[in-house]
C-alpha cells in the first residue's frame, strides 16, 4: 500500500476522450496493477476545473471497457474533484484519463493514486463460518 501525488494540466492536452468521457482534452497515464485496490482522486486545492477521471485496461477501451469516476462529494477541499476506485489485476496495465468533466474545459489538476491491500480473506463468502 501506500500513494503517490501527480500534478498535471489538460491546458493544450491531446483531444482524445476515452470511452464515453466528455472531456474535450484529457491527459493519460499509465499504471501496473498489483491485485490490490486503487483509488484515483483529484480531491486537492490545486485542482481547479471540475475533473473527470476514466480508466480502462486498454488504451481507447478496446479492451473490457472503462470505468468511470464520480464527484468525489466526500472531497471538503474543493468542488471539482472526482474520484474512482477498483480492484486491480496483477501485471494488467491500465490506462488512466484525466481531463475536465465537460467539453472545453481546460485547467490545472493534482490527482493521487492510493494502494490498498486487500485483506486475506477478501473473497471469502463468509468471515463467520465455522471452520
Amino acid at each position: 500500500g501506500g500513494s503517490v501525488a501527480i500534478s498535471g494540466s489538460s491546458i493544450n492536452a491531446i483531444e482524445n476522450p476515452p470511452c464515453g468521457n466528455t472531456a474535450s482534452t484529457v491527459v493519460w497515464y499509465s499504471l501496473i496493477g498489483t491485485g490490490n485496490i486503487f483509488v484515483v482522486s483529484t480531491c486537492s486545492p490545486d485542482t481547479n476545473i471540475p475533473t473527470q477521471i476514466s480508466m480502462t485496461d486498454n488504451v481507447f477501451c478496446r479492451g473490457s471497457g472503462c470505468l468511470h469516476s464520480n464527484q468525489d462529494l466526500e472531497c471538503a477541499d474543493n468542488s471539482n474533484a472526482a474520484s474512482l476506485e477498483w480492484v486491480s489485476t496483477a501485471e494488467t496495465v491500465y490506462k488512466i484519463a484525466v481531463g475536465g468533466r465537460t467539453p472545453g474545459i481546460e485547467g490545472n489538476f493534482s490527482f493521487t493514486v492510493t494502494e490498498l491491500v486487500l485483506p486475506e480473506n477478501a473473497y471469502c463468502r463468509s468471515t463467520h463460518e465455522p471452520i
